[in-house]
Parts: structure tokens; C-alpha cells; sequence
């Protein structure tokens, strides 16, 4: 999915901004995305996830993953640590009907105003550039 694109509305009303040349931002503390899987899912899922978080040297950005309801992954990026590695989603969390709700969780977001970047007034989280599920394979399901 890319966030570029103008046909990408990755759930409508839930906290995300227009598309901007290189992606959307997340609005507010948390957004969502929904994804319809038309295949059942044979093993855990890998949700790979591009782009930054609105982070400086004096402001971190918590982020807290949930997939259907269930954190998956909570982490604190930083200048030094700007984004995430993909995050393991089992099997088990995807309903029986293949859907999967993401919820990208950002307490932590703050104005670019405030950073004294610009006079932007979102409260911004995430800048997503693309966000892919796949199947994790089975020489990294093996090794976890």
C-alpha cells in the first residue's frame, strides 16, 4: 500500500492526513488501517511498515502496535532509532473472516509547531511513506 497515491484511503475518518508527494501522516494518537485478506492465512504475518516518526534530538515518539485489538509491538523511536523493524503478527490474531485491523498508537504526538519545525497545527504521529503485509517464511518463523 502506498501512501503517496491518491486512490490509498487506508480507513476513512480514522486519523489520517491528505496525501502529501511522499506518504500521509498520522493525525492525533492513534489511526487505523483495515486490511480484507482474500487468502486464508497459513502462518504468522510480517507487517512491514516505511516511513518516520516526528521526532527530533529533544522530542521521542512512543509507538504502540495492535493488531485486532492485541498489542503486537511497543517501542520508542528517536533520532537514534528513527523506525521500527517489521513486527510479527500471529496467525491467531487474524479473524476468521481475514480481516486485520492495525492500529498505529501515538501518544506522543505533538505539532510541528511545537518542535519549532513550521507552523503546522496537526497534532502528527507518523509520516507513512508504504505499509506491506505479508507471510513470514518459514527460515524466519523457524528461527523466532
Amino acid at each position: 500500500m502506498n501512501f503517496s497515491q491518491d486512490e490509498v484511503d487506508p480507513y476513512p475518518g480514522r486519523s489520517w492526513s491528505g496525501e502529501e508527494h511522499w506518504g500521509r501522516w498520522t493525525e492525533g494518537t492513534k489511526a487505523e488501517l483495515r486490511f480484507g485478506l482474500n487468502q486464508p492465512v497459513t502462518s504468522d504475518l510480517q507487517l512491514v511498515i516505511e516511513g518516520h516518526g516526528l521526532i527530533n534530538e529533544k522530542h521521542r515518539q512512543q509507538l504502540i502496535i495492535q493488531a485486532n485489538g492485541h498489542t503486537v509491538a511497543q517501542m520508542t523511536l528517536s533520532a537514534q532509532s528513527p523506525f521500527p523493524a517489521p513486527v510479527i503478527i500471529p496467525r491467531a490474531l487474524v479473524s476468521e473472516a481475514g480481516i486485520l485491523r492495525i492500529s498505529l498508537n501515538t501518544p506522543d504526538a505533538i505539532t510541528p509547531k511545537e518542535l519549532g519545525i513550521n507552523v503546522d497545527t496537526r497534532r502528527l504521529g507518523l509520516g507513512i511513506t508504504s505499509v506491506a503485509i505479508q507471510p513470514v517464511s518459514q527460515d524466519k518463523a523457524q528461527s523466532h
